[in-house]
C-alpha cells in the first residue's frame, strides 16, 4: 500500500509556548490520539467522552450530598494545583484540525475554587452512577455541540434533595466525564484515585487544617506534563530509517482495518451502548489467576478479551459458508504508552497512547461451532496466544510511543480532510 508522505515528528511544534492571546497562559499543539478526538466536530458531539464510575459506602456523619460536592471541589482544587491538566481548555484555529492545548493560571484561590465548584455537579436521583451516564451520552447527541472540559464530577445518590443528610452506609456514586483530548483511561483511573484519596484526607481534617492551604497561582505552570516527544526515551529527533518502515507499516495496518470484516455501518449516528459487568475484588483476583493458569504467566485479561471480541464479532456478524481467504479482520487498539516514558511514569495525567494491530487472516479459520465448548475454549486460547503475539510484535519497538504520536497525527489529517470535503461539497 501506497503511503503520502508522513511528515518528520518535531518536538519543537508540540511543546509549551506563550499565548498569543492572554500573557498568563501557555499553550501547545495537539498531538497523536489528543489531534484525532479532538478534531472540533466530533469531539463537541461527545463521540470520544469517557465516563469512569466509582461508588462510595459514606460512613461520615451529617454530610450531605452538596457537602460531599463542595468536599470534591476543594480536592479538586488541590490535585489542580499538582496537576495543571485537569484545568486545561482547547481551541481550535481551524475547524478540520487538531486543537490547541491551554492552560491558564487562575489569579487567585477564589478564582480556583469558582471554577471547582461549575466542575462538580450532583443529581438526587434513584438512577446509578452509570444510568446517568447513559443519559448523558444520549443527551450529547441531541444538545446543541460543545466541546466539554477536561472532566465534569457528577455526585449521584439517592435522596429527596442535595441537602438531605445521607445515611450512615448510604451509596454515592461519583461520576467523572472526561473530554478524551485530556485523557486515556489510564490517567482517568490514576486521577480518580487521587480524587478519592484527597478527599478522604479532607473528611479526616478539621475545618482549620483544610482552610489553610494556600497555592501560589502560576507557579503551577511548572507541574505541567513535559510533552510526549520530549518525555520519550528515545530521542525523537535522530530516529532512522527503521522508524519509517515501522511507521508506514503501522499506518497501512490502520488503514487496512477499514476495509476489514465488521459490523454493518449505518449512516445515522447511534447512542453508545455498553453493557456493564461489576466484580468484586476477589472476583477479579480469579479471573486473573484462572487466565495464567489456562493460558500461562504472561497473558492477561486483556489478551482473552481482544479473542473473545473476535467470536463475539462472528456471532453478531457470522461469515458466509463460502467466504474466501480474502475476508480478514484488522484490528487495531491503544495501549499504555507509559512504559516508553523517561522516569516514573506512571502516575502522569493525560493522553500517553502507544498502540499496536491484529490481523486475523484468514478469518475463517478462527468460526467455531459455539455449541461446542471444548472447541470454543480451544479457539479462545489459540486467539489470545494470536493477539499476544500480535502485540508483542509492535510492542518490542523502542519507538512504538513516536510511531503511534505519527500515526495520530495522519489520522487527524485524514479525518478532517474527510470532513472539510463533506462539508463543503
Amino acid at each position: 500500500m501506497s503511503l503520502p508522505p508522513i511528515p518528520q515528528l518535531d518536538p519543537a511544534t508540540f511543546r509549551w509556548h506563550p499565548s498569543p492571546d492572554d500573557s498568563r497562559a501557555v499553550r501547545r499543539l495537539g498531538l497523536g490520539t489528543e489531534a484525532w478526538v479532538g478534531l472540533r466536530g466530533p469531539n463537541s458531539r461527545g463521540q470520544y467522552d469517557n465516563y469512569l464510575n466509582t461508588t462510595l459506602r459514606i460512613e461520615a456523619a451529617d454530610l450531605s450530598l452538596a457537602g460531599l460536592a463542595r468536599h470534591l471541589a476543594d480536592a479538586l482544587v488541590h490535585l489542580r494545583f499538582d496537576h495543571p491538566e485537569v484545568a486545561c481548555t482547547t481551541a481550535w484555529s481551524s475547524e478540520y484540525g487538531p486543537p490547541h492545548i491551554i492552560y491558564t493560571p487562575p489569579t487567585c484561590d477564589a478564582e480556583a475554587l469558582q471554577w471547582a465548584w461549575a466542575a462538580v455537579t450532583t443529581r438526587s436521583t434513584s438512577q446509578t452512577g452509570l444510568q446517568v451516564a447513559a443519559q448523558i451520552g444520549k443527551q450529547r447527541q441531541i444538545d446543541p455541540a460543545k466541546s466539554l472540559p477536561p472532566v465534569t464530577l457528577v455526585v449521584v445518590a439517592d435522596v429527596q434533595n442535595e441537602e438531605a443528610l445521607l445515611a450512615a452506609g448510604a451509596r454515592v456514586d461519583v461520576l467523572g466525564v472526561f473530554n478524551h483530548i485530556h485523557w486515556d483511561s489510564i490517567s482517568a483511573r490514576v486521577f480518580v484515585g487521587d480524587l478519592l484519596r484527597r478527599l478522604g484526607e479532607q473528611l479526616g481534617a478539621s475545618k482549620a487544617e483544610t482552610a489553610s492551604s494556600q497555592y501560589v497561582w502560576g507557579s503551577e505552570i511548572a507541574n505541567l506534563n513535559v510533552p510526549v516527544l520530549d518525555a520519550c526515551k528515545v530521542g525523537v529527533g535522530a530516529l532512522g530509517e527503521d522508524y519509517k518502515k515501522t511507521r508506514d507499516e503501522f499506518i497501512a495496518a490502520l488503514l487496512k482495518s477499514g476495509s476489514s470484516w465488521g459490523l454493518p455501518v449505518a449512516a445515522d449516528t447511534g447512542a453508545p451502548r455498553t453493557i456493564w459487568r461489576t466484580f468484586t475484588v476477589e472476583q477479579s483476583a480469579a479471573i486473573k489467576a484462572a487466565i495464567k493458569t489456562q493460558l500461562g504467566p504472561n497473558y492477561t485479561v486483556t489478551h482473552l478479551g481482544h479473542a473473545a471480541m473476535v467470536l463475539a464479532l462472528l456471532r453478531a456478524r457470522p461469515l458466509p459458508a463460502d467466504a474466501p481467504d480474502t475476508i480478514a479482520l484488522a484490528s487495531p487498539l491503544p495501549v499504555n504508552g507509559r512504559r516508553y516514558l523517561q522516569g516514573d511514569a506512571a502516575q502522569r495525567y493525560g493522553s500517553c497512547q502507544a498502540g499496536a494491530s491484529v490481523e486475523f487472516a484468514p478469518l475463517r479459520e478462527w468460526a467455531v461451532d459455539e455449541s461446542n465448548a471444548d472447541a470454543v475454549r480451544t479457539t479462545l486460547g489459540a486467539l489470545a496466544m494470536h493477539v499476544k503475539d500480535g502485540y508483542e510484535y509492535w510492542l518490542r519497538n523502542e519507538f512504538q510511543l513516536a510511531v503511534d504520536q505519527a500515526k495520530g497525527n495522519f489520522l487527524a489529517s485524514v479525518l478532517g480532510s474527510y470532513v472539510s470535503s463533506y462539508v463543503n461539497v
